[in-house]
């Protein structure tokens, strides 16, 4: 089962990877648009490597949810317990 920090650390890679910037700069409160820059290609590209690293589903539903980095770690938590329940 995935920690917390397992998943906070993975999101941070993956959003720090696809948006080429410093994984320092990743925080939870830094908005992925406004803070961290990132356009809809970009939250898509994240979105799909997301589904790759943790094997989820990442439903449309969630890119309207996604603002915030600390979004991300929510969205991939439930997503996570969802799967486990359905296993």
């Amino acid at each position: 089962m995935m920690t917390q920090y397992n998943i906070v650390s993975a999101v941070n890679e993956i959003v720090a990877s696809t948006l080429n910037c410093s994984i320092h700069g990743v925080q939870p409160e830094k908005h992925l648009c406004y803070d961290l820059l990132a356009d809809s290609l970009a939250l898509l590209d994240i979105s799909l490597a997301l589904e790759d690293k943790f094997k989820i589903e990442y439903k449309e539903e969630f890119l309207a949810e996604t603002e915030y980095v600390k979004d991300l770690y929510s969205i991939v938590g439930k997503a996570l317990s969802t799967s486990q329940q359905l296993s």
